[in-house]
């Protein structure tokens, strides 16, 4: 196969960055410009080309701040910050301008597709190419000076169909799983709605206490430090490992030395506990279903553990979810000090309580969809997958 040819990112497209974007011009939607941020980027339905954004602008105010309107089939990516590492890259569907955050490149038509452009440079880290300075940030040069593979335009227009299709596919799994993910917030609340409620307190429907570290009136905090984990040990886990979806992560689950676990004062969590974040973060709940026989939590955790005549763990999981409650959370949350939920306020938190029959059922439909939730993120995982070595194999050297 005839390989082919190389050229620096300069000779086949146009690489400009953003212009400064004071607040006086912010919060125009209806302008005849986007002006996007690098918060833009991440926008529902901006995940592939930008849809939606927060800001436009005048032709008149464009001039005015110097702005380039850079045009359809650019591509976006941030520049400067924090923002490098999350290696964004967005096409562009119409003209736009961007902030000085980010970075645009436009590509020549009678070179390259566009597309084409957009799923080469998500083949780039954009890590490799920053800065080291505070903030990182990425030279306009450097990005000129990428070596690309510039195939002919119908070979691109090849790659680009098969790449389409595949990155169809991944964003297609991931709609399904965000509906998925709604369903069982919708069946909660028409339960909340609709059946026989009693209002009672968390604290009156668990079989022990909250459950979390304490503090050692004479020692200060037992929390363990980094030394005291390793690969072997007992499980331990922290906030990190609820994650927003409501599952716990168990690749974050860490490993603690027996004899300091032995000083933690606090009880074991096993499975059917429901685990609440309650720290900066204050919200997650996670329902902890193993794989280990029993735990041990970190500070910004409390596990709760029903009583399985009264309260079914997955409904009360789902109660914590629920928005009123986390609004209850919120108000606490504003009057903590040091941003902690205290356990004496927790024990306080209310639910609205159905019958248990009612309970019990809610739990049967609810661990249907969460397996089938289950099967569907391992499908999207294998998609994604898949995408990715299509898109690393599309773009191998093939020096001419």
């Amino acid at each position: 196969m005839k390989g082919w040819p190389q050229s620096p990112l300069a000779e086949v497209a146009s690489v400009g960055s953003g212009a400064g974007f004071p607040l006086d011009f912010q919060g125009q939607k209806d302008g005849e410009f986007p002006f996007l941020k690098v918060s833009d980027m991440n926008l529902p339905g901006n995940e592939h080309a930008i849809q939606r954004w927060n800001n436009s602008v005048s032709e008149e105010v464009r001039a005015r701040l110097r702005a380039t309107a850079f045009p359809p089939g650019s591509v976006i990516f941030p520049k400067i910050g924090a923002a490098i590492a999350t290696n964004k890259k967005r096409l562009l569907i119409r003209s736009s301008c961007v902030d000085n955050n980010v970075m645009a490149v436009a590509p020549h038509a009678d070179r390259l597709e566009s597309d084409f452009l957009y799923y080469l440079l998500k083949t780039k880290n954009l890590s490799d190419f920053a800065s080291d300075s505070n903030p990182p940030s990425i030279r306009k040069t450097v990005v000129e000076s990428w070596s690309i593979p510039v195939p002919p335009l119908n070979e691109q227009r090849r790659i680009v169909d098969i790449l389409a299709r595949a990155e169809g596919i991944v964003r297609l799994r991931r709609e399904a799983q965000n509906k998925a993910a709604e369903i069982i917030p919708s069946l909660f609340a028409r339960i909340s709605a609709t059946a026989p409620c009693i209002t009672q307190t968390i604290q009156e429907m668990l079989t022990t206490g909250l459950l979390s570290v304490h503090k050692d009136g004479n020692h200060g905090s037992l929390y363990p430090r980094s030394a005291d984990f390793g690969t072997d040990g007992i499980p331990f886990l922290s906030a990190t490992c609820v994650t927003a979806e409501g599952e716990v992560e168990h690749s974050e689950v860490k490993f603690l030395a027996i004899e300091k676990a032995a000083q933690l004062r606090h009880g074991w969590i096993l499975p059917g506990d429901v685990l609440l974040a309650h720290n900066a973060t204050v919200g997650p709940v996670g329902f902890y279903d193993g794989p280990y026989e029993r735990a041990l939590i970190g500070t910004s955790l409390t596990a709760f553990r029903p009583d399985p005549s009264r309260l079914e763990p997955i409904f009360l999981w789902a109660a914590l979810r629920d928005s009123h409650f986390q609004q209850q959370l919120r108000r606490i949350m504003g009057q903590a000090v040091r941003n902690q939920v205290p356990i004496t306020a927790q024990r306080e938190l209310s639910i609205s309580l159905p019958p248990i029959a009612v309970q019990r059922n809610f739990t049967d439909r609810c661990r249907t969809i969460i397996a089938l939730k289950r099967q569907m993120a391992a499908a999207t995982v294998t998609t994604e997958v898949t995408f990715n070595a299509l898109l690393a194999r599309a773009f191998v050297d093939r020096r001419a």
